[in-house]
């Protein structure tokens, strides 16, 4: 039966299925605990980002843009998810063994036994040792081996940020991060960059506008493939990306998949990502920046944008 200590403590439940945060609302709830249930990886970032707080993560391991393990170790580089315990829920199938070495306090097999989810629960509220899960995924879901190939994100969010550098972190590249266009084109300006992953919307300098500066200023030699990162895919937006000097677009929110396919176009022959399948290609998106890498565009010179 549940314990006094288990009242009025409060839960995080992540997971794609509506169905499974229902259930999982409905035990948890039944135990006297608050729960607050998000579908995605990202919502729940946002909510740490913003402050809340938890005394318990409930996270499925199989979701799309960022699995559990990837998420756990998001959620515990945030102040407020440091010290917070969680338990993993998998599919039926061999023991998954994520690379992070996230640490969970317990690890469940789908469908969930309602003893073994109150045993987890009671364990991780009460301190139970985590247990490590540290050797590295399979390849064949679309990682990479980490070709040597410099990249640079540009996005002024701190959750897609997050998301996006784990993203790469998990196809093999330790990407350099700034937060925008003005850092992205003094980035580009004080190092050699083989792709910029450049958000459109940022303060100070847009990436439209850094694009351009990049394009005018930066020597051919050193000239990187610049990919924007845009939540819109209609024509005058790809026509305004091209004319700034884009190489193409990723339309938010990408997977892992579309990203693979960018970083593949832009690797020398020879370092191309392995393992990875046909993507789920949004409006054209990830065709347009495979096309548009293998032979990207260099327009004339323009004016520096005024400050």
């Amino acid at each position: 039966m549940p314990t006094a200590a288990m009242a009025g403590r409060s839960a995080l439940v992540v997971g794609d299925n509506a169905t499974n945060r229902r259930v999982l609302n409905h035990q948890l709830a039944g135990w006297g605990l608050t729960t607050t249930c998000v579908a995605g990886p990202e919502e729940a970032l946002q909510l740490l980002a913003d402050g809340a707080t938890f005394d318990l993560a409930v996270l499925d391991m199989h979701m799309p843009v960022m699995d559990g393990d990837q998420l756990a170790v998001a959620l515990q580089a945030l102040p407020s998810g440091r010290n917070m315990p969680m338990v993993m829920l998998r599919s039926l199938g061999p023991l998954p063994t994520p690379r992070s070495g996230a640490a969970f306090a317990a690890v469940l097999t789908k469908p969930v036994k309602l003893a073994a989810l109150l045993t987890a629960v009671r364990g991780a509220l009460g301190g139970m040792a985590r247990t490590a899960m540290s050797a590295p995924l399979d390849a064949a879901d679309g990682s990479a081996d980490g070709p040597g190939l410099r990249v640079l994100l540009a996005e002024d969010n701190p959750v897609n940020q997050k998301v996006a550098t784990l993203m790469l972190a998990r196809l093999g590249y330790d990407a350099d991060a700034v937060d925008n266009g003005e850092e992205a084109v003094a980035a580009v300006a004080a190092s050699r960059y083989d792709l910029v992953l450049m958000d459109i919307h940022m303060p100070r300098m847009d990436g439209l506008a850094a694009t351009r500066y990049i394009r005018s200023e930066v020597p051919a030699s050193r000239q990187p493939h610049i990919v924007a990162l845009t939540a819109s895919a209609m024509l005058e937006d790809r026509q305004a990306c091209a004319e700034a000097g884009m190489n193409g677009y990723l339309v938010k929110p990408f997977r892992q998949e579309q990203l693979a396919a960018v970083l593949n176009a832009v690797a020398p022959a020879g370092e191309l990502t392995v393992g990875v399948g046909t993507p789920t290609v949004r409006d054209g998106a990830v065709e347009d920046v495979a096309a548009a890498a293998v032979a990207p565009q260099r327009p004339s010179p323009s004016p520096s944008p005024s400050p």
